[in-house]
């Protein structure tokens, strides 16, 4: 899979900090494991849609102090041989 952010040429995982990993499968801050990873990526990076995909919604993600997440996301399903696979952008 290609890079998805400008300034992460590798796809480096957001690192453990004792509460939240980046990892697949690993404890996300509301205590949920998710099948997903978390990518780094530094603010007014661009982001790259890493398949061919079609866009799906545009909604509220976080809206929660503690998140320290925008109040928007992007989500997008893949279309052909990515069919199932999906990613979802938030900051």
């Amino acid at each position: 899979m290609g890079k998805i952010c400008q300034s992460n040429e590798t796809n480096k995982l957001i690192k453990c900090d004792g509460e939240f990993c980046g990892d697949f499968k690993s404890k996300r801050r509301d205590g949920l494991l998710l099948e997903a990873v978390d990518i780094e990526c530094s603010p007014q990076s661009e982001v790259y849609a890493p398949f061919d995909g079609d866009l799906y919604f545009w909604k509220p993600f976080g809206n929660h102090v503690n998140y320290e997440c925008a109040d928007e996301g992007v989500r997008i399903e893949g279309i052909g041989q990515w069919q199932g696979v999906q990613i979802i952008f938030f900051k």
